[in-house]
C-alpha cells in the first residue's frame, strides 16, 4: 500500500503534524517520501534518516507479516501492528487520534503474539523520549529507553497488556516486540 512521509503541512488536508507522527503513520506501507527534502536542515535530515533506517530494519516483517488491530475501548486510541509470520517479532503503532475520553488512557493489548513465548518490549528507535505531556511516566517506557526492556509473555501482552502512555491527540509511538524464548521449552 502506498503510504508516504509528507512534509510538515499536508498539501491535501492542510493539517500540520510532527515527523514522528507522519513517519509512524506511514511505516506500515511501502514508505515513500512525498516531501521536498532539499530544504531540510542537517538535523532534520538525520531525523528522517533514523525513520528510514527503522523501516529498512523492519521491512521484511512489515511486508510479509500478519497485520493485526487491537480492540480498544476508547475510540480515540488506535493500536495496529504487523507480527512476523513465525511470531518471533512484531512492530506496533499506538496512536491517539483525538482527545481521549479517559485519563489516563486504558491498557494496550497486543494481538497476534505466541501466548507461550516471552517478548521484550521497547520503544522503537529513533525514539529517545516518550512523546506526550509527561504527566504519567511509565515504568515500561522508561525501562525501554534506558536499555532494560520489559519482558512479558505473549499471553500477558494479549490479555492484560500494558498501560498506554498519555499522548497528545495526533501523536504516535512505535513499540517493538522481540521473542526471547518459550515457556517450558528452549527455542
Amino acid at each position: 500500500m502506498g503510504m508516504h512521509i509528507s512534509g510538515p503541512t499536508s498539501h491535501s488536508t492542510g493539517r500540520t503534524h510532527t515527523l514522528p507522527f507522519r513517519a509512524a503513520t506511514a511505516i506500515f506501507g511501502h514508505y515513500g517520501i512525498e516531501w521536498d527534502i532539499s530544504t531540510l536542515t542537517a538535523m532534520e535530515t538525520a531525523h528522517l534518516k533514523g525513520w528510514i533506517d527503522l523501516h529498512v530494519r523492519w521491512r521484511d516483517i512489515l511486508h510479509t507479516g500478519i497485520v493485526v488491530h487491537a480492540d480498544l475501548p476508547d475510540p480515540a486510541m488506535d493500536l495496529r501492528g504487523t507480527v512476523a509470520s513465525d511470531q518471533s517479532a512484531a512492530l506496533f503503532a499506538y496512536s491517539l487520534t483525538a482527545s481521549s475520553a479517559s485519563y489516563p488512557p486504558g491498557k494496550l493489548t497486543f494481538p497476534g503474539l505466541d501466548p507461550d513465548r516471552s517478548y521484550t518490549l521497547r520503544l522503537a528507535s529513533p525514539y529517545t523520549s516518550l512523546p506526550g505531556n509527561g504527566q504519567s511516566p511509565l515504568a515500561w517506557a522508561e525501562a525501554a529507553l534506558t536499555g532494560t526492556p520489559l519482558e512479558l509473555t505473549g499471553a500477558s501482552l494479549a490479555h492484560v497488556g500494558i498501560q498506554a502512555p498519555v499522548l497528545f491527540p495526533e501523536q504516535s509511538i512505535l513499540i517493538e516486540l522481540h521473542a526471547t524464548g518459550s515457556l517450558g521449552a528452549a527455542d
